[in-house]
């Protein structure tokens, strides 16, 4: 198996900066909408009736906590749960869309090789991803909630392998 090296990434920002499709990144967009009052009021009452916060707490959770990344992204089982409603199904092609467009077609010949990607967001909303790297030409390879056990079998592998 021929392994080509890739160059250097200028991505990987951390959620602040950059972050596009993470559970992060979705958490943002989603928490935004809902405090500016421009998520549809349908789902905005949903939002409500499901998580009870206020302003105050989200903004404690997010600049005075540790791990707002992690609480941001806790959001992800709201949008997997009413991933149905067009709002979210439009923020979720937007969102990879936008990683997409940053962190993959970014590189020369992106169309040559097979993506994989690894995490919860990418492996619950793999429809959408898929969707989104099918309209860009982006192949798709594995899509893995986590890569430990692609990893365990891996190295197995290896050493069974290996000649002694």
């Amino acid at each position: 198996m021929m392994v080509k090296k890739l160059s250097p990434s200028l991505h990987g920002n951390g959620y602040v900066l950059g972050d596009e499709g993470s559970g992060a990144w979705f958490g943002k967009q989603l928490i935004t909408a809902y405090l500016y009052e421009t998520m549809p009021r349908d789902l905005a009452r949903i939002f409500k009736e499901s998580h009870p916060i206020t302003k105050d707490i989200i903004i404690k959770n997010v600049y005075q906590k540790d791990r707002p990344n992690a609480y941001l992204a806790s959001f992800a089982e709201f949008m997997a749960n009413n991933r149905q409603h067009p709002y979210i199904d439009n923020m979720l092609r937007n969102g990879f869309d936008e990683f997409v467009r940053t962190n993959i077609m970014t590189y020369p010949n992106f169309w040559e090789y097979e993506c994989h990607f690894v995490g919860r967001i990418a492996y619950y909303f793999d429809i959408h991803l898929r969707e989104v790297c099918s309209l860009h030409g982006v192949r798709v390879g594995k899509i893995l909630s986590s890569p430990i056990e692609q990893l365990f079998h891996y190295v197995v592998d290896r050493e069974l392998n290996v000649e002694l």
